[in-house]
């Protein structure tokens, strides 16, 4: 039995059957110190009460481990080997954007990396992909278009630590952006990220102030 073994002894009755020997446990004894049953108890007993399933509300921490998009990158490596074979048989394209972070923002305490991800993880959509790596952000947008790494770029904007037009200018020049769409010469996940991640890719980064994300 699922809830374990049990013994009981048995009689087989005259119309009846089997009938078991099996007596209901007995309520503990009371105190005397417990309420009365209120009448509308009383008028019920007898009768199966309906049972109310208690409603649980869902914890911050369970809302936060419910979803989340961010990635080591060895994980993220492997999705993006998936995405890649994705591609290749259905002809879906997809956008690797990394976000490099110049290190003299964090030096003269403009915007950290930290900062940085969480105006990210705010502006992409629930299927996107994020990681962390060094110094940047990588995203991965599965819907590729050109509007959806503009919109993805804009709305970062919108989640940085100050809306304040002279800080937005000034960070601007600090945040560099490299926008990598899939082709079929790429085979793996390694191909596309050694150009991210590569100096030659570093430096073909272009600053945020010089692209058009209003």
């Amino acid at each position: 039995h699922t809830e374990g073994q049990f013994s009981s002894n048995y009689i087989i009755e005259p119309y009846k059957g089997v009938s078991i020997d099996f007596a209901p446990p007995q309520p503990p004894e009371t105190t005397g110190l417990e309420s009365a049953p209120s009448l509308q108890e009383k008028s019920t007993e007898g009768f199966h009460k309906p049972v109310v399933t208690p409603h649980f509300e869902k914890t911050s921490h369970e809302e936060k481990i419910s979803f989340s998009n961010i990635y080591s990158y060895d994980d993220f490596q492997l999705i993006l080997n998936n995405q890649i074979a994705l591609f290749k048989s259905t002809g879906q394209t997809f956008n690797l954007i990394s976000f490099l972070l110049d290190p003299t923002a964090p030096a003269k305490g403009l915007l950290t990396l930290g900062q940085l991800k969480t105006s990210l993880i705010k502006a992409v959509s629930k299927r996107d992909k994020i990681c962390e790596f060094e110094n940047r952000v990588i995203v991965l947008i599965i819907s590729s278009s050109p509007k959806n790494s503009a919109d993805l770029i804009s709305k970062m904007k919108n989640y940085l630590p100050s809306m304040d037009s002279s800080y937005i200018k000034a960070i601007a020049e600090y945040i560099m952006i490299y926008d990598l769409e899939v082709n079929e010469n790429f085979k793996n996940s390694g191909e596309m990220l050694d150009i991210l991640l590569s100096e030659q890719g570093s430096k073909a980064h272009i600053p945020l102030s010089d692209i058009n994300w209003a």
